[in-house]
């Protein structure tokens, strides 16, 4: 998978107020007005590094220097966003006990959560009651299929690996960053399988109350081969292959 992985979890934080708004993405709106939002990332760590907060990752994303590209791009946007650099765990900490009206993460996050009823916790603190936590992720379906790769197959994909928690974390060895750049020698980075049952579950046990789970077919690009680009710009499998989930949002309301 195209995805990002670290060895360790990490958070970028980005929190904004906004005077009206929506996120749309996996089908599901979130619409608020006078709202504050909080952006909660994982991001990538090396291991050799002594703390997340000081380490920067494969990709340069944790560097100083590129939050404050990031801090200089709001600005010119007129968009008030302030951007905390912490590890995901500490966020209530890191944020200085401020609440929010929405948690937004999604997209390859969720995968390098070692303990995700940890990061759920996190997250209800960071809440106001009433508030909305917008997940919108790879279907845990997608994390655990490949492609046959033995010489004379097809392109049928097929179960290569874990959909359910609880074997503990899968050890990847690239020498590649997500993004298809170089890495100097070869890294070794781990992602954990959250099923959507696990998230569910674990999210429900938390005290959030789950709105909106919606499953859909398509990507924002082509992981497999055959995938046909739709008129919106999405990516699906071809007509003649299975209708399966690739992608998921979910919405949760903090309970009051």
């Amino acid at each position: 998978m195209r995805g990002r992985r670290c060895t360790r979890p990490a958070g970028s934080t980005a929190s904004l107020r906004s005077t009206g708004s929506a996120t749309t993405s996996g089908r599901i709106s979130v619409r608020s007005t006078g709202a504050t939002y909080c952006i909660s990332s994982v991001i990538s760590v090396p291991r050799p590094s002594p703390s997340p907060a000081a380490a920067p990752g494969p990709s340069g994303s944790t560097s100083p220097r590129d939050l404050w590209r990031r801090h200089g791009i709001a600005g010119n946007q007129k968009v008030d966003i302030e951007y905390v650099h912490a590890n995901v765990y500490d966020a209530v900490e890191a944020l200085e006990g401020r609440q929010f009206d929405v948690v937004y993460t999604g997209k390859g996050a969720l995968c390098y959560l070692p303990d995700f009823a940890q990061w759920a916790d996190v997250v209800h603190q960071l809440l106001k009651p009433g508030g909305s936590l917008y997940i919108v992720e790879f279907h845990p379906l997608l994390n655990a299929m490949g492609s046959v790769a033995l010489p004379g197959d097809t392109d049928d994909l097929i179960i290569r690996n874990d959909y359910l928690e609880g074997r503990g974390a899968i050890a990847h060895d690239t020498t590649v960053t997500y993004t298809g750049d170089q890495i100097p020698g070869r890294q070794r980075s781990f992602e954990w399988m959250h099923s959507l049952g696990e998230v569910v579950t674990t999210l429900a046990a938390t005290g959030f109350q789950i709105t909106r789970l919606r499953e859909s077919e398509v990507l924002q690009w082509p992981r497999f081969n055959g995938m046909h680009q739709t008129p919106k710009g999405w990516w699906r499998l071809p007509d003649e292959a299975p209708r399966i989930p690739l992608l998921y949002a979910l919405l949760a309301t903090k309970s009051d």
